[in-house]
């Protein structure tokens, strides 16, 4: 295996950190997305000051909802109307890359106003070369967000969704030589509720994860990735008087792969065992992380997600949370100026304990895009989601249908 191929393997171990790179007027690279491929006459405006590029953007959107509230009987309907500015910023210098975005997403309701929300945040990523085998990487960020009602932990009680801050931040460092890759990261998550009555919600998580990778040829590797997880809950017990502070010890083993530069990847599964504090029982189950990219066509991409892991909760009687997700999406242009994309996923939520709630989501979406011109585009989106649950209060179904239009510069 030669010097070039050996940097090709070892690469594809941490591919999660790759960086996007702007593509001349007709190059394609491997794995960029449907939407960001060359497009003569379509090209997307953008600002450059010296090495950073500004790409702003403006969506407005009028969707019908057919059950705001994610009731199980008694649905109410409304038209929902989206603004969203955003912009966001690549830099592209030779040891130094990142990339940065800031928005705002406006949602109001034509008539269930108590439903109208703005949330915003901006943050940013990014990594550094020191030399040729060694690496950091950082990120930061911040998000104002509401607790949306089909969320399995929202409380239905409220007159008006939960709002809260999300403070994230992480750092890593990646090594590699001939083979061998080793990469550290660390992070945290901060999240605070502004309702007072939500205050048993407020937790940090800190995690830390420790990646040995080997790779057996060019385009295949295979990684061990053991990981600590530790939530610390800002009241001592939450509203059912339970602590719920938890740490959670667990490893994943799996294979990277980046074939022919049409399939590429990683799949892992492992173990993991949460520990919770105080009078609550701990907990073992499978780990399990996924995420490939195929690109059967040069404008034809489908990608694949999935997850398996303990999830916080203040569920009463529950000891912990353990969600399971899939997801696949497929994006296509039709023609130069006419894009599609549609989804589909699946979530399956148990909790453990003195509990038997289990929830099951089937959800499936769908967008097609015109592009008038440069700056101007028309798109029509729909969506479906249907939730069943040991509980008939738990179950609901919703369906949107909407149109809008974006703006570039």
């Amino acid at each position: 295996m030669n010097q070039g191929h050996r940097s090709r393997a070892v690469t594809i171990l941490l591919a999660s950190f790759a960086m996007p790179i702007t593509a001349g007027a007709q190059d394609i690279q491997p794995g960029q997305s449907i939407r960001d491929l060359p497009r003569p006459g379509y090209e997307t405006g953008r600002w450059r000051v010296g090495n950073v590029i500004l790409l702003p953007t403006l969506s407005a959107s009028t969707t019908y909802d057919s059950n705001v509230f994610a009731t199980s009987v008694n649905s109410i309907s409304d038209a929902v109307f989206d603004i969203r500015p955003r912009i966001e910023a690549q830099g592209l210098g030779s040891d130094l890359k990142f990339n940065a975005d800031a928005y705002v997403n406006a949602r109001l309701l034509a008539e269930q106003t108590t439903e109208d929300m703005v949330a915003f945040g901006a943050g940013g990523s990014g990594s550094y070369i020191l030399n040729q085998q060694t690496s950091l990487l950082a990120g930061l960020r911040f998000d104002r967000d509401y607790q949306r009602r089909s969320d399995p932990e929202a409380d239905p009680v409220l007159r008006e969704p939960a709002l809260f801050n999300t403070f994230a931040a992480n750092a890593g460092f990646r090594w590699q030589g001939n083979n061998i890759l080793l990469g550290l990261n660390g992070s945290v998550q901060a999240v605070n509720f502004l309702d007072v009555s939500e205050d048993d919600r407020d937790l940090t998580t800190w995690r830390g994860a420790l990646r040995v990778g080997y790779a057996v040829s060019p385009r295949i590797g295979f990684y061990l990735e053991p990981y600590a997880n530790y939530r610390n809950t800002r009241l001592p017990v939450d509203r059912n008087g339970v602590d719920r502070d938890m740490k959670t010890f667990g490893a994943l083993a799996g294979v990277t792969f980046d074939i022919t530069d049409r399939l590429r990847g990683e799949v892992g599964a492992g173990a993991f065992k949460a520990n919770p504090a105080g009078t609550l029982e701990s907990f073992t189950g499978l780990a399990f992380a996924g995420k490939l990219s195929w690109s059967p066509a040069v404008r034809t991409q489908i990608s694949f997600n999935a997850f398996q892991g303990d999830v916080a909760t203040i569920q009463s009687g529950a000891s912990g949370r353990i969600d399971s997700r899939m997801r696949v999406r497929i994006d296509q242009e039709i023609r130069h100026n006419l894009l599609f994309n549609a989804g589909a996923g699946y979530q399956r939520t148990s909790y453990r304990g003195n509990t038997d709630r289990r929830l099951r989501i089937i959800a499936a979406d769908a967008e097609l895009e015109y592009l008038v011109s440069r700056t101007i585009s028309i798109f029509v989106a729909a969506s479906h989601e249907s939730r069943t649950a040991t509980s008939p209060l738990d179950q609901f179904d919703r369906t949107t249908a909407g149109i809008g239009i974006r703006l570039r510069t």
